[in-house]
């Protein structure tokens, strides 16, 4: 179902803090706020939004697509362990939780729930 898939955290793990890595940005201590845009530039998109800034949303057929919908990574069983479509917990943050901290405390959370 396209309205309920989610990023797995084996994408937040291994790809979303590379990105975050690789934009010049110290993974230790970025907020979620500095992921997003300058809405006061025209050109910076920030590093959510900026990844399907040019990709057609799957949901609506249009450019502009969410970070969920701009994560292809197919398996050769046509599995994709980048998104999730077995959701059994919803979170909430606020945009001055670190990234890291997000990651790992979800990390934590599935350990303990097996």
């Amino acid at each position: 179902d396209l309205l309920l898939k989610g990023v797995s955290l084996y994408y937040m793990k291994h790809v979303l803090l590379q990105e975050v890595k690789d934009a010049g940005l110290d993974v230790d201590l970025v907020k979620v706020y500095e992921l997003e845009p300058d809405l006061t530039s025209a050109h910076n998109f920030g590093l959510i939004r900026k990844k399907g800034a040019n990709v057609i949303c799957s949901r609506d057929g249009k450019v502009g697509a969410s970070y969920v919908d701009s994560i292809v990574e197919e398996e050769n069983d046509g599995s994709n362990k980048y998104v999730s479509h077995a959701r059994n917990a919803m979170l909430s943050y606020t945009w001055g939780y670190g990234i890291k901290a997000i990651v790992e405390t979800l990390a934590a959370k599935c350990r303990t729930d097996g």
